[in-house]
């Protein structure tokens, strides 16, 4: 029945045969193509996403390729909801008490709340889960010190967009308290918090030579923070004229770096190699300074494998590239493929860079 739907689709639609052509391209895209019809499949559970896999399986080659990708990514984002869902038991519905350390303390001016991330384990269990606070008071704890939390509520959000969006950032509850009840039980400071607190007093110290303006600019386009934009007029400004995605911190920023840096290097007349080594260190550099985003981490992703296969003199390919990195996203966290910050900054490259190859070609 399999091979008779196969030929069917295949004679319906035209699929022409590939299985004489050796593209990493198209052997790639079989896979991802698999795997995102996989996770909708897997959220939706409709039964059009099943012809998928015979589709991209018409011929001998990539039958078993289909097939096992797209029933091994159903696999594995059950797998990762069912550990989500057990350890997010512990939390829901009930008041626990238990020992959390701080990763991040962010106040929200809008809201005016401070938003604290932690990984929490409660009393009753060994288990770590990943914790979002929200309060009204400014706590007195710092970002990796150790605290004991006592009585706090967590309750199962609402909304099915807030949901997935837990689900994708893996946080696995939230609360709401007006007075946060906890005793600090150690100050820990790493080195990689030492860092962090250097590079916040310099983001400050810019901060403040900067008009209020400017520093929402500055703090948006370079550092990717929100910090003050949703405080002020400007992005409603910036909605009105329909270029609110200028201020979005983009891939076009790790570019602009690698440019940078390997022009000096070549007026210093370096080596590719220890040019490389000297972008590779500058964008950590940069990560440590800038918050995170996808569109960044995908052209980060994308200039790693450029660079370095550049310098130990192995053939690169940018469509290739920016596939690989597809599929690293996929296999960290599936369920990106839901948000259409990650839609967004795969298809738009992947359309400068089919435009691209055509255009070579011509």
């Amino acid at each position: 029945m399999f091979l008779l739907t196969q030929k069917i689709f295949s004679s319906l639609f035209k699929i022409p045969d590939f299985s004489n052509r050796h593209y990493p391209a198209f052997f790639i895209s079989i896979m991802i193509i698999n795997c995102i019809s996989a996770i909708y499949w897997w959220s939706l559970k409709s039964t059009l996403l099943l012809l998928v896999p015979l589709l991209t399986g018409h011929t001998k080659r990539f039958r078993l390729l289909s097939l096992f990708t797209f029933c091994g990514m159903i696999l594995y984002c059950s797998i990762i909801h069912y550990n989500y869902k057990q350890l997010q038991e512990y939390l829901l519905g009930q008041t626990c008490s238990g020992t959390a350390t701080i990763n991040e303390v962010y106040y929200h001016e809008l809201k005016d709340t401070y938003r604290v991330d932690a990984a929490f384990t409660p009393a009753e269990t060994t288990d770590t889960m990943r914790i979002q606070l929200f309060l009204k008071e400014r706590p007195s704890f710092e970002p990796n010190d150790q605290i004991h939390i006592e009585q706090i509520s967590f309750k199962e959000p609402q909304s099915e967009s807030y949901k997935k969006y837990l689900l994708k950032e893996s946080i696995h509850a939230t609360a709401f308290s007006q007075k946060l009840i906890y005793t600090l039980q150690a100050k820990n400071v790493s080195h990689a918090q030492l860092l962090k607190n250097k590079l916040h007093q310099l983001e400050e110290r810019i901060y403040k030579k900067l008009s209020k303006n400017s520093q929402i600019l500055f703090g948006s386009l370079f550092l990717g923070s929100k910090r003050y934009l949703e405080s002020t007029d400007l992005k409603n400004h910036f909605n009105t004229w329909g270029i609110n995605h200028f201020l979005a911190r983009s891939g076009l920023h790790v570019s602009i770096i690698i440019f940078l840096i390997l022009f000096i290097s070549r007026l210093c007349q370096l080596t590719f190699f220890a040019s490389t080594i000297m972008t590779s260190l500058s964008l950590i550099f940069y990560i440590s300074f800038s918050y995170s985003s996808i569109s960044f981490f995908r052209a980060l992703a994308s200039s790693f494998f450029m660079l370095w296969g550049l310098a130990f003199k192995v053939p690169v390919n940018l469509l290739h590239i920016l596939l690989i990195s597809l599929m690293l996203f996929i296999l960290y966290n599936p369920f990106y493929v839901f948000f259409l910050d990650f839609q967004l900054t795969f298809l738009l490259t992947l359309a400068l860079c089919v435009t691209t190859l055509i255009n070579s070609e011509a």
